[in-house]
């Protein structure tokens, strides 16, 4: 007995590490595979916080609020499943809450709340036809920055982004929660949404890392293993029966086997993974580049629309032109136009910003151009109710309803009769004489889609008694920032206005520009913005 004792003690420990090993390898594995679900429970969790962050009144079953998601996949399938679970006994404006499935768009009916998976497929045209048209609210994943009206993504790190489309949602008349709008997760511009998808390389980089931490444990294991069958060589020629010595170098081999087996399974498993993470990551660069690229050459078209700084020196010898638009495109425009002897000058505002709203930007500047050139239309009220009819015409060879339009201020200036016209669609005009700040009012509907229109109005000035003039669009005096996070407001661009009436243009373009910077302190500018002055004294 004295003589096996040691053999049993050595096979004992060699049994523990053996467990050992193997228990680590599964745990990692166990690890990996829980990655999928936790996913998925991560954005439960934000749709859940969305649902519960909007409100609109419901048009569904009056007997359900009911909340649809549209997809075949299986992890649209697995949210559906704990939406169910979440939502049981719960209620949403007194309504008890039903989860139902669509296989697709067309299919959506008698819901308050849509869910789009991002592993289903969306045709640009289907997701144009119902953005803002529709009563529900829609919640996507994975779509181009604000081509949605709730859009969210999960980056590389597990973090949770989205945006929100506030005008779309606003014009169907969705409310928000304050809390939500401010969430420290949501993205502003299309730039921090492409910095946010790019935090996938520094993963990358942690996980290089990780694998070379892996591989020198693998090489410190097969140290030991060496070490070890020198000591059971050792150990080997003072026993005494043959049969444990067998035993006793068996189970040595085995442990070295296994041992190097599952640490090869794991590293399989780890390299496996970057590769793949790797591959999402360029697809993703070489989307964005795609998508980057052709911004850019939309932003070349749209400005060789826009009248360059020799022309308007032509017509007005001292002005200024403040042009932001909120990404790299823009749905504000300024435009300008003789004919007959006049002059014409004008400030819009498209629906939407970035790429839609630079489209209508293209579509809206060229109407007024064909208006005044091809119809020699010279009245501004005339003008713009041309342009409602126009723009209708133009939309209505689509099977889909469109109600994008535009707000603008109209000028337009007769030399020889010493007047300014003016007429405006929601967008207002200031004008000095003899320092005092008058306004030159605008009908208070847009040119596009309205179901109680009127004929534009005309305001008449007399030129030489005026000493300067103001056109913009809503996107300064309606920017968030101050201490208390408010509007800049109306009011407060008009007496910015009255501060520089007097000084010179540039000096007054500089004036405008640094107070919007440090009127928005860490706040992201929230819309286009455009501001024209004309100085005439």
């Amino acid at each position: 007995m004295n003589n096996k004792s040691p053999i049993l003690k050595k096979n004992y420990w060699l049994n523990s590490r053996f467990l050992l090993l193997i228990s680590l390898l599964f745990f990692s594995i166990s690890s990996f595979s829980k990655v999928t679900e936790e996913n998925i429970k991560l954005k439960v969790d934000f749709i859940v916080e969305t649902i519960k962050s909007t409100s609109l009144v419901a048009n569904s079953s009056p007997s359900y609020f009911q909340i649809g998601v549209v997809g075949r996949g299986s992890e649209i399938r697995k949210i559906k499943a704990q939406l169910d679970n979440i939502f049981q006994g719960v209620k949403i404006q007194d309504k008890p809450v039903k989860v139902v499935s669509f296989s697709r768009i067309k299919s959506i009916a008698n819901v308050d709340f849509v869910i789009i998976s991002g592993e289903t497929k969306i045709k640009p045209n289907e997701l144009k036809a119902i953005i803002g048209n529709t009563d529900y609210i829609l919640l996507t994943e994975n779509l181009p920055f604000g081509s949605s009206e709730l859009n969210y993504a999960v980056t590389p790190n597990d973090k949770i982004i989205y945006q929100v489309n506030e005008k779309a949602l606003k014009k169907k008349g969705v409310k928000i929660k304050s809390q939500y709008l401010k969430g420290e997760n949501r993205v502003y511009n299309q730039k921090d949404w492409l910095i946010e998808l790019g935090e996938a390389q520094r993963i990358i980089r942690s996980q290089v890392k990780t694998i070379k931490q892996k591989k020198n444990i693998i090489k410190s294991t097969n140290v030991t293993i060496g070490k070890n069958k020198k000591v059971i060589n050792a150990q080997n020629k003072d026993l005494v029966i043959k049969d444990s010595t067998i035993n006793s170098q068996r189970n040595w081999l085995i442990l070295a086997i296994t041992s190097i087996i599952l640490i090869s399974s794991l590293s399989l498993l780890l390299l496996r993974s970057n590769k793949l993470r790797k591959v999402a990551i360029i697809e993703v660069e070489r989307k964005n580049k795609e998508i980057l690229d052709s911004l850019n050459y939309a932003k070349n078209i749209q400005k060789a629309i826009l009248p360059n700084d020799k022309e308007l020196t032509y017509i007005f010898d001292h002005h200024f032109i403040l042009f932001e638009p909120k990404d790299i495109v823009s749905g504000d425009f300024y435009w300008q136009e003789d004919n007959q002897g006049l002059s014409f000058f004008a400030v819009a505002d498209c629906t939407g910003h970035g790429v839609p709203g630079a489209l209508m930007s293209v579509i809206c500047s060229r109407l007024l151009t064909k208006i005044v050139k091809e119809y020699q239309i010279s009245n501004p009220a005339k003008i713009l109710d041309l342009a409602v009819k126009e723009l209708a015409i133009h939309f209505s060879k689509s099977d889909v309803i469109v109600n994008d339009g535009m707000d603008l201020s109209l000028i337009c200036i007769d030399k020889k009769s010493d007047r300014l016209y003016f007429s405006g669609a929601n967008n207002h005009a200031y004008y000095f004489s003899k320092g005092v700040l008058h306004t030159l009012k605008a009908d208070k509907q847009p040119i596009g889609t309205y179901d109680q229109r009127k004929p534009y109005t005309r305001s008449e000035v007399v030129l030489s008694e005026m000493e300067s003039i103001y056109l913009f669009s809503d996107g300064y005096p309606d920017q968030f920032g101050g201490e208390r996070n408010k509007k800049f407001s109306r009011k407060r661009f008009r007496n910015m206005l009255m501060t520089v009436q007097y000084k010179k243009v540039e000096e007054q373009q500089r004036i405008i520009k640094d107070t919007l910077s440090e009127w928005k302190l860490k706040e992201e500018q929230i819309d286009d913005i455009c501001v024209a002055g004309i100085i005439f004294k």
